[in-house]
């Protein structure tokens, strides 16, 4: 009798044991979940920070290169030199 009920605690323990590892906190399935999460944190990192390197490069070539200043000063701000004239065309 003593034997019964000790097998039928120990079945009982490793059943709990069992759904635990697949449907807990704890659980294959949970694992699995949290590492396809990583792969994707891993990822959109990635290439935020290939992003990064891209822009530093830009702020790199706006601080030094006066061509590309100049270029951003004329198309973005309506910039001109001295000796110019500017042009203003309405439209009808």
């Amino acid at each position: 009798m003593m034997q019964k009920l000790t097998f039928a605690i120990a079945v009982m323990i490793l059943i709990y044991i069992n759904l635990n590892l697949l449907v807990g906190d704890s659980s294959v399935y949970k694992l699995l979940q949290l590492r396809q999460q990583l792969e994707g944190i891993i990822e959109i990192n990635t290439k935020l920070a290939n992003r990064n390197k891209t822009l530093a490069m830009q702020v790199i070539k706006l601080q030094s290169d006066d061509e590309i200043i100049e270029k951003i000063a004329r198309e973005n701000l309506g910039m001109i030199h001295k000796d110019e004239l500017l042009f203003i065309t309405v439209k009808k």
